[in-house]
């Protein structure tokens, strides 16, 4: 729509129209969005995550390498057994960076961990598939970034600090 007043939008709402010339739309909180890897649906989200003791004595691997994933890594260090952090694309580091891009200093913990011989694992890998094994553990299938090669890790817990996504629910079909 172009009108006199420099509206370019008009928006049809149960209370009348309502013209612009610009539009913001508030769509909600962001939802936690996951990759469609088959087995996804036995992780848990980061989102609904449970307190970091009730990983206790645990293998837990989580599906990312940002700063979401390093957090959970941080604040599960004292109660899991071993946590392995993957993603196809290395980690970056906010330190080497010298900027807010990459994982933040306050969260290196495992970081360090993992580069000392640590209860922690920091694999380039991306996530193949998810299934459930006959003593209720976790199969978590995965192929090396470099090499190649697959690997299975064997786990109690999956979380998945994959990130968020905004719920725009039927505004594409509006043509937004």
């Amino acid at each position: 729509v172009d009108d006199p007043d420099g509206a370019r939008f008009a928006l049809a709402t149960s209370g009348g129209e309502y013209r612009a010339r610009h539009l913001v739309f508030a769509v909600g909180v962001a939802e936690p969005w996951s990759p469609p890897t088959p087995g996804i649906d036995l992780a848990e989200s980061y989102a609904g995550v449970r307190p970091a003791e009730a990983y206790r004595g645990q293998r837990v691997l989580i599906i990312g390498k940002q700063n979401s994933a390093f957090e959970l890594a941080n604040g599960m260090l004292a109660w899991a057994r071993s946590i392995i952090l993957v993603s196809p694309s290395p980690t970056s580091l906010s330190v080497v960076t010298r900027t807010l891009v990459g994982d933040r200093a306050r969260y290196l913990q495992p970081f360090e961990d993992a580069m000392l011989g640590g209860g922690v694992t920091i694999l380039d890998a991306a996530l193949e598939r998810i299934e459930r094994i006959a003593d209720g553990s976790l199969a978590v299938h995965l192929r090396r970034a470099d090499p190649g090669d697959r690997l299975v890790a064997e786990v109690d817990s999956v979380i998945a600090a994959t990130g968020f996504q905004a719920p725009l629910r039927d505004l594409p079909t509006l043509g937004v």
